[in-house]
């Protein structure tokens, strides 16, 4: 797969890029079947509360396949972050993050890249700004309100890392 970047890329952003693409796997598929969806009606479980689950609990309350639940409670427990929606849930699965846990210490600017390239375009800068905030809410304890916008981190688009000297 050709790795999409700018010209003036670190080999760090670029190291870090291959070793995400490394990683990812099939978009995941989100949307409950009809089958899913009655399982877990008998099972007595809202969607809603599938992020609070782990995959083997919801595997064996369900006896949906491990794999399909790690992907569920994957997705869900992504979209309990602010500013990452179903979309947002499955590009992060898609890099290969399995739980929010896994943002911590990653670049959001090489993630950028890597679902650029995974795609095969470049996409839309707020992609950088979704991941850039889901990885700040993952490594900061008491992110204020205000930076758990995607919006809030515009300004950021292109850096490596979040400046030292950044206003949260």
């Amino acid at each position: 797969m050709e790795i999409l970047y700018r010209a003036d890329c670190s080999p760090d952003v670029l190291n870090a890029t291959q070793a995400i693409l490394s990683r990812c796997r099939l978009r995941p598929q989100s949307a409950l079947s009809k089958i899913e969806r009655s399982t877990l009606r008998r099972a007595k479980i809202k969607k809603s509360k599938i992020s609070y689950l782990e995959a083997n609990e919801l595997s064996s309350l369900t006896n949906l396949s491990l794999d399909r639940s790690r992907e569920l409670v994957g997705l869900y427990k992504f979209q309990t972050l602010r500013s990452v929606g179903v979309a947002g849930s499955e590009d992060l699965w898609q890099l290969g993050y399995n739980l929010p846990q896994d943002l911590v210490g990653e670049h959001p600017y090489a993630m950028y890249f890597a679902y650029s390239s995974l795609v095969g375009e470049f996409v839309d800068r707020c992609v950088e700004d979704v991941f850039r905030c889901a990885v700040a809410q993952v490594e900061t304890k008491n992110l204020p309100q205000k930076s758990k916008n995607w919006w809030a981190w515009k300004p950021y688009r292109g850096n490596m890392r979040f400046p030292n000297n950044r206003i949260i």
